[in-house]
């Protein structure tokens, strides 16, 4: 990952520290081989730390978001998406997805009923 001096981290404004690339949004959610024009924002080590954990949890709610549950690109990627929840740090997300799932209805526009789901 390149590094660079003199370059401040969009996130907390520090200068002179070694900063590296950040991608936004995570890197995680593309695909091999990916676009070489991927959005990219300089970032210090200390926020690309604090913001690791998020990046991995905005991949896995965009992951398991039913609408795009049977894409090509997701049903590829099951096997390394279950794997992941079987680390021991997932289960707090885990968890908290859980605790944070609610029944709903889903409507089309004109008020018609589509079907049951949940919503985080």
């Amino acid at each position: 990952m390149p590094k660079y001096t003199n370059t401040k981290c969009i996130y907390c404004n520090k200068e002179n520290s070694i900063i590296e690339e950040h991608h936004v949004p995570p890197i995680g959610i593309f695909l091999n081989p990916r676009a070489d024009n991927l959005i990219k924002v300089p970032v210090c080590k200390s926020c690309q730390d604090e913001t690791k954990q998020d990046d991995e949890y905005f991949e896995r709610i965009i992951k398991a978001r039913r609408d795009v549950s049977e894409h090509p690109d997701i049903i590829k990627q099951k096997t390394k998406i279950n794997r992941s929840y079987n680390r021991i740090r997932a289960w707090k997300f885990v968890s908290t997805v859980f605790k944070n799932m609610e029944p709903i209805d889903i409507y089309s526009k004109k008020g018609i009923f589509l079907s049951s789901g949940i919503t985080i």
